[in-house]
């Protein structure tokens, strides 16, 4: 049956899967100004002055105050007959028995992907028929939602701003970027629908209690929050289970979708290739980065891989804002040349990915769990290294300085041009890692 749908506000939203499962949406209107040509789900939002033209089978009205909408419709020409209310039609043993969990994402990439993956573990822990897990994206964030495969537990993705809070349209609504947060928790429905999912309420409502650093604004008690984790013996994407409640361990499980296409497209053969990546947040990025590895080193790096590995491509990748890095030596240059789920491919089908620590190391592990060699400055290689890399820190300084000061993301602590950390990890170390993972290439 084809339907349109008056009302585009939190009961349209809260009942979105169920109806479109069960009806063909033709068309979305709504009499607020601010909604009207807007979109939802892909679908414009209209204003109900359209709806004479509209060929449906019924018109679904959605609010639950609607003797104006009704009178309009009317007076449109539309029959009785042809509208139908939301309170009518949803299943009788559903009205009240449906638990709505938003996760609220907010990060990089690496952030995004250790999100997902415990998100996927939260829905392992507490799967059942009444419940509805809904994901809410920042707004131009980095676009990782094109990595969620088109068969999900989500029942709805849902793009917000930065400022935007959405408790009202949720009995349980969950903060993710290095702890989930608990923004609102409809604690007697939650109690009664599923008694398991409040000791769990409460256990993050407890950790955020006697933990209030780890929340502050703009997360600087990141830094902090890694030591913590890193005295504990957990690595990052282990952080967000707290007390190890949901069983995360270092693997990743979420599955994630990527381009099948794109090593065909590039011309690249799967483990026949190194890819390379030198970059960071985009949030952060300058070429003053001190998660950066100097440019002249890459180049020393590469001419020694051309010259004992003549035969082995070379793949420089990374995203548009990275473009300013310039090396020789590179086969192809991929710099803003690929979609996320082409670059997911790339770097989790690689021989080798060489890298300095951020999302695209994550986004390798993701994808593969193949080793990588990885350089790390100001972030700590026990807290977010995997065991499957080559983790190579200088220790010119004898710890991590992420958050230590304010700008630690652009100004080595103690002064120097070049972060000492990044100055200090010659070359030749690099180029001795990546050989334990070349020595049978061509074999």
């Amino acid at each position: 049956m084809k339907i349109a749908v008056y009302g585009i506000g939190n009961n349209f939203i809260r009942n979105y899967k169920w109806i479109s499962d069960e009806y063909e949406i033709v068309a979305l209107l709504d009499s607020s100004k601010e909604k009207q040509n807007s979109f939802f789900q892909g679908m414009t939002i209209h204003e109900p002055k359209i709806i004479s033209s509209i060929a449906c089978d019924k018109i679904l009205v959605t609010p639950n105050a609607h003797i104006e909408i009704v009178d309009f419709l009317l007076g449109e020409n539309v029959i009785p007959e042809k509208i139908i209310f939301l309170k009518d039609i949803l299943p009788s043993d559903d009205v009240g028995r449906r638990l709505r969990i938003a996760f609220r994402v907010v990060g990089g990439l690496g952030d995004a992907l250790i999100a997902l993956n415990y998100i996927h573990f939260f829905y392992k822990r507490f799967k059942e028929k009444h419940i509805e897990l809904y994901l809410e994206t920042i707004r131009s964030r980095n676009g990782f939602t094109s990595l969620i495969p088109k068969e999900h537990f989500f029942a709805g993705i849902i793009e917000v701003t930065d400022d935007e809070i959405n408790s009202e349209r949720y009995h349980l609504y969950i903060k993710i970027q290095r702890y989930p947060e608990i923004l609102f928790a409809d604690t007697v429905k939650i109690a009664r629908l599923m008694p398991k999912l409040i000791d769990y309420v409460q256990l993050c409502e407890k950790f955020k209690i006697f933990n209030p650093r780890f929340f502050e604004k703009d997360f600087v008690a990141d830094g902090e929050s890694a030591a913590f984790e890193e005295l504990l013996g957990r690595k990052r994407i282990m952080q967000p289970d707290i007390d190890g409640w949901l069983g995360i361990c270092e693997n990743y499980e979420y599955p994630l979708y990527t381009d099948e296409n794109a090593l065909q497209k590039f011309g690249v053969k799967s483990g026949e290739y190194i890819s390379i990546h030198r970059g960071s947040e985009e949030k952060n990025y300058s070429e003053n980065s001190t998660k950066l590895w100097p440019i002249e080193y890459y180049n020393v790096l590469l001419k020694m891989i051309r010259d004992k590995y003549p035969e082995i491509p070379i793949i420089f990748v990374g995203a548009e804002y990275e473009k300013k890095t310039e090396v020789a030596f590179q086969d192809i240059n991929l710099i803003g040349k690929t979609t996320l789920t082409e670059l997911a491919m790339l770097v989790g089908h690689a021989k080798l990915h060489i890298d300095t620590e951020g999302g695209v190391v994550h986004l390798r592990h993701a994808v593969s769990g193949k080793s990588s060699v990885v350089i790390f400055g100001p972030t700590s290689n026990n807290f977010f290294g995997y065991q499957e890399n080559e983790n190579i820190r200088s220790n010119i300084c004898p710890y991590p300085c992420e958050w230590v000061s304010e700008h630690w993301n652009n100004q080595c602590i103690k002064g120097a041009r070049i972060p000492l950390c990044m100055s200090k990890v010659m070359p030749e170390i690099v180029m001795k890692a990546a050989e334990r993972f070349l020595l049978d290439y061509g074999k």
